[in-house]
C-alpha cells in the first residue's frame, strides 16, 4: 500500500489553501508601512499577497468536499513542511520585487527571519525601505510562534484538523483541554508580551517604529535587527535590559507563562527549564566575566541572546571575534543548548539537555557495582 494516495494529496491541498490564505495576508500587513512614508512599494507587496490569497482561496472552495476526510499527522507534517516553503517563495518574491535581489537570495532573507535564523543577505540594512524593514520583523514575529501555528489559530475550526497541524509543528503542550483554545491562548500571551516590549521601549526614547521592529524581533527572538550595528547602535543600557528581558520572555514556555497568573509567579520559580535557563546565564556572565575584560552589561546581553537563540548584538562582529576563545566556545555551547520548549526558541531545547544528563546519571549509577554483604 501507499503512503500517499491521490486522496492524501487532495487532503493535504485543501488544508493548505487555509495557510495560503494567512501567508498571503501577511504580505499585504506592510503596504500601511509603505503608504504612511509614501515609499510607492505597495504593488511589490500585493502581487505576491494576492497570488497567494487566490491559490489559498481556489484549492478550499475547489476540494471543500474533502473537508470533511479526516485528518491524520502525516497530512499535518507534510502541510507543516509545505507551507514553510510556500512563505518563503512568496515573502521571497516580495523582497524581490522592491530590492531587486536574486528570487534566491529573496526566499533565503525570507526563510532566515520566519525561522528566527538571524543570517541576512543585506550588507547595509539601513538603506532598506521602511515596509521591507518592517515586513522583515513581521515575518521573525509570525516565525517565532509558528507560521502554521498562528494561521490555524485564526483561520480553522476546532477539531481534528487544528490538533494535526499542532503536532504537526512538534507542539505538544496545551494550555487548555482543545488545540484551538490553546492557540488561541498561546497568541493573546504573545501580543500582551510584544504591546509591552513596545510601550517600554517607546519610555526608553526609542522611536514608535524601531519600538515595533525591535520588539517583533525580539520577543520572537529571531534577532534581525534594523541598524547595521543592531541593538548596539542605541547605546542605551536601559534598552538593553529591556531587550534582555524580552528575550528571557520570549524563551520561556507559553505554558509557563499562562499558568503565572494562576499561581501568582509560583510556576515560573517551579519551573525547571526557567530555573536552569536562568543559572546558566548567571553562571555563565560570571564566568566569562572573571575570563574575560568584557563590559559587564554587553556581556549579560550576549549570553542571553546566546542561550535564547536571539542573535541580537550590542558589539560588532568585528569586535566580537577579538573576544577570548574561551568565551566564543562558551557562547556557541549555549546557542545550541537554546531556551525553554514551547517557546519561540531554536536548538536542542533546555528539556531535552536536561533529560539527557538526567539518564546519563541513571545510567552511570546503575553500572556501579553493588556492595556484597
Amino acid at each position: 500500500m501507499r503512503y500517499i494516495n491521490k486522496t492524501d494529496i487532495l487532503i493535504i491541498a485543501r488544508n493548505s489553501g487555509m495557510l495560503m490564505i494567512g501567508i498571503g495576508i501577511m504580505c499585504l500587513i506592510p503596504i500601511i508601512v509603505d503608504l504612511l512614508y509614501l515609499e510607492f512599494n505597495a504593488i511589490c507587496f500585493l502581487i505576491p499577497g494576492l497570488i497567494s490569497i487566490f491559490i489559498g482561496i481556489l484549492c478550499v472552495k475547489s476540494l471543500n468536499k474533502y473537508s470533511k476526510h479526516k485528518m491524520r499527522l502525516k497530512h499535518g507534517m507534510i502541510i507543516s513542511s509545505l507551507s514553510w516553503l510556500w512563505a518563503c517563495i512568496i515573502c521571497g518574491l516580495v523582497l524581490y520585487f522592491v530590492t531587486e535581489i536574486h528570487i534566491v537570495d529573496g526566499m533565503f532573507e525570507s526563510m532566515s527571519a520566519l525561522t528566527g535564523s538571524g543570517i541576512t543577505i543585506y550588507g547595509d540594512v539601513e538603506v532598506l525601505p521602511k515596509s521591507v524593514l518592517f515586513f522583515r520583523s513581521l515575518q521573525q514575529w509570525v516565525g517565532g510562534l509558528g507560521v502554521v501555528v498562528l494561521i490555524i489559530a485564526i483561520l480553522t475550526k476546532p477539531g481534528t484538523t487544528s490538533a494535526k497541524l499542532y503536532q504537526s509543528e512538534a507542539r505538544e503542550e496545551r494550555i487548555k483541554p482543545s488545540t484551538k483554545a490553546t492557540l488561541k491562548k498561546t497568541i493573546t500571551i504573545y501580543l500582551i508580551y510584544t504591546a509591552a516590549g513596545i510601550i517600554l521601549y517607546l519610555l526608553a526614547g526609542m522611536p514608535l517604529f524601531d519600538s515595533i521592529c525591535n520588539t517583533f524581533s525580539t520577543i520572537s527572538t529571531g534577532g534581525m535587527g534594523i541598524k547595521n550595528a543592531n541593538m548596539g547602535f542605541y547605546q542605551n543600557d536601559v534598552i538593553y535590559f529591556i531587550t534582555i528581558v524580552l528575550m528571557i520572555l520570549g524563551a520561556t514556555s507559553f505554558l509557563v507563562h499562562y499558568k503565572v497568573i494562576k499561581t501568582r509567579g509560583k510556576s515560573l520559580i517551579q519551573d525547571l527549564q526557567f530555573k536552569v535557563m536562568i543559572t546558566l546565564i548567571a553562571a555563565s556572565t560570571i564566568i566569562l566575566y572573571l575570563a574575560s575584560y568584557i563590559v559587564p552589561i554587553e556581556l549579560l546581553f550576549t549570553v542571553v541572546s546566546a542561550i535564547t537563540t536571539t542573535g541580537a548584538s550590542v558589539q560588532p562582529a568585528s569586535v566580537m571575534g577579538t573576544w577570548p576563545t574561551f568565551v566564543l566556545i562558551a557562547l556557541m555551547t549555549l546557542m545550541t543548548i537554546g531556551g525553554s520548549s514551547g517557546s519561540t526558541v531554536g536548538a536542542l531545547k533546555l528539556m531535552r539537555v536536561i533529560t539527557f544528563f538526567r539518564r546519563q546519571g541513571c545510567s552511570t549509577s546503575n553500572l556501579r557495582p553493588k556492595t556484597v554483604r
